[in-house]
């Protein structure tokens, strides 16, 4: 269950310097079933498309990335919807 049928994804990514990245990746999910409450529900497809990039100095890091771009609205799970477009940072 929660499982598609089938799933996609592609991935793309320049390197504008030695130290950085940048990448897009699309993903297509395929429809699946889910058992809510002991009933069968069939759970509609849905595509992604994220953006991040990355970059890097002296053993640092920091790195950015926007989920769900187009702001999707979908379930992975019957009854519970996945987050909107988000944006994540991070610096280590």
């Amino acid at each position: 269950y929660r499982r598609p049928y089938n799933y996609g994804q592609l991935r793309t990514s320049w390197f504008p310097s030695e130290n950085s990245e940048l990448y897009a990746m699309a993903r297509w999910f395929d429809s699946r079933k889910d058992r809510f409450f002991g009933r069968n529900i069939k759970l509609s497809s849905f595509e992604t498309f994220d953006l991040g990039g990355v970059y890097r100095w002296k053993g640092q890091e920091v790195s950015l990335q926007v989920l769900n771009i187009f702001d999707r609205n979908y379930e992975e799970i019957a009854g519970f919807s996945v987050m909107p477009r988000s944006v994540f940072g991070s610096y280590g």
